[in-house]
């Protein structure tokens, strides 16, 4: 029997950007809002906040893995074995997940994303792993904030007015112990 979603011990979150979009359509590479890899750069202090959600060693040095969980539109769950994958020589204060266009219910609608841009609100992609550590993925809306719990509202709100216009908003909660990064 797959699993359902438990209580929330970890959140991570990260702004969509255009072109996380085009990488998940497999898209040729859009430069000025990166594009050209297929998978979703952070800085690398966050990998540490979110090896967890990545527990198993790989045959690549500095790579773990982790199954990813979700529904997709007609209630069926679905997973994929996700990357969390170390800096690199030419980019070595980026941490990165792998492979995002296999994360179905990362898909993002364009027309609606940008109704959303255009009204200056803000699209995130959410990791959430759960008491029974499984890892669930989902898309989230800015405008949905008020109905979420205040310790995610009120970061979530902080994140996005510390973070410059040219960065992606990007955040951890540690539900466990009520712990925030950045603080």
């Amino acid at each position: 029997m797959p699993p359902t979603m438990k209580k929330p011990v970890l959140l991570f979150f990260r702004e969509v950007r255009p072109g996380d979009i085009k990488k998940h359509q497999i898209k040729s590479a859009v430069a000025t809002t990166g594009g050209g890899a297929r998978d979703l750069r952070l800085p690398k202090k966050f990998g540490p906040k979110i090896s967890s959600m990545f527990p198993t060693k790989t045959k690549k040095p500095g790579f773990t893995s982790g199954t990813v969980h979700w529904e997709d539109s007609s209630g069926q769950q679905k997973h994929k074995t996700i990357e969390l994958c170390r800096p690199t020589r030419a980019r070595p204060v980026e941490t990165r997940i792998g492979r995002i266009y296999e994360i179905d219910s990362w898909k993002v609608d364009e027309i609606e994303f940008q109704k959303a841009r255009n009204q200056d609100q803000k699209w995130f992609f959410f990791l959430v792993k759960d008491s029974q550590g499984n890892v669930w993925a989902r898309l989230f809306q800015e405008k949905n904030l008020d109905g979420e719990a205040p310790i995610v509202r009120d970061f979530i709100k902080k994140r996005i007015v510390e973070t410059g216009k040219s960065r992606a908003i990007c955040g951890v909660i540690n539900f466990e112990n009520n712990e925030v990064f950045p603080e």
